[in-house]
């Protein structure tokens, strides 16, 4: 349950919609699995630093705002 509530669904999600992206030209060709395996896996991990040592947030938010700039700017990199 906990797999699939934290890793399964998410990643299966988050693929759909990079292949959608992909589809219509929004983000490079890729393979959307490992993008969502890319895009989730410092969110998560972030995520948990936070469950734990809530005195982390606002390092954590700053940190997945940089991840968020720099993964879209990778997919989209030259999707003008």
């Amino acid at each position: 349950m906990y797999s699939r509530q934290y890793f399964n669904d998410p990643l299966s999600y988050q693929s759909a919609l990079f292949m959608i992206f992909i589809g219509k030209g929004k983000f490079k060709k890729a393979d959307a699995e490992i993008l969502a395996l890319q895009f989730y896996a410092p969110i998560y991990t972030l995520l948990t630093v936070c469950d734990r040592q809530p005195e982390r947030e606002q390092e954590a938010l700053k940190m997945i705002e940089g991840h968020l700039q720099q993964f879209s700017a990778g997919c989209s990199e030259d999707m003008k």
